[in-house]
């Protein structure tokens, strides 16, 4: 009797070391980790290089690019120096109707997904403008979910 009333004890002590364990595992989701980030000269300044058909204002065309056949595909300039082996290239495109400029970007990482967030700055100017971002980061793992998260200011 004193040997099932032992394991009794065991047992529960056990479901309730696991449920604890469980339980901090669930409230810990992985933190966000900011990404370092670097410009690509020129690539930003010269949206006429971007062959891509530019997207209607409002909308936006993005692309994760990992090697120079990718970045050939979108681009009629030489590729700029870029390592592929070493860094991937986030970029994308927008048109605003009263000019813009570059106001924050940052790509945070939390667990296997990264979230590139831009903040573009409209002006007072009413004028169809293209707008080219851009951020290089370390390579990115071939299963990595990225997200675009593009917002133009007023």
């Amino acid at each position: 009797m004193r040997t099932l009333h032992v394991a009794a004890l065991a047992a529960i002590s056990l479901l309730t070391m696991s449920n604890a364990c469980h339980k901090e595992d669930e409230e810990s989701p992985c933190p966000n980790l900011e990404i370092m980030t670097a410009q690509v000269a020129g690539l930003g300044h010269n949206p006429g290089c971007y062959i891509e058909t530019p997207p209607a204002p409002g909308q936006f065309k993005n692309h994760v690019i990992n090697s120079a056949a990718e970045y050939n595909a979108l681009f009629n300039c030489p590729p700029p120096p870029i390592d592929f082996d070493t860094n991937t290239l986030l970029i994308g495109k927008t048109v605003t109707t009263s000019g813009n400029s570059i106001k924050s970007q940052q790509v945070q990482q939390a667990c296997n997904g990264y979230t590139y967030t831009v903040e573009i700055q409209q002006g007072l100017a009413a004028v169809v403008q293209p707008t080219v971002y851009h951020a290089l980061v370390p390579k990115l793992p071939a299963e990595a979910q990225v997200t675009f998260d593009i917002r133009v200011l007023p």
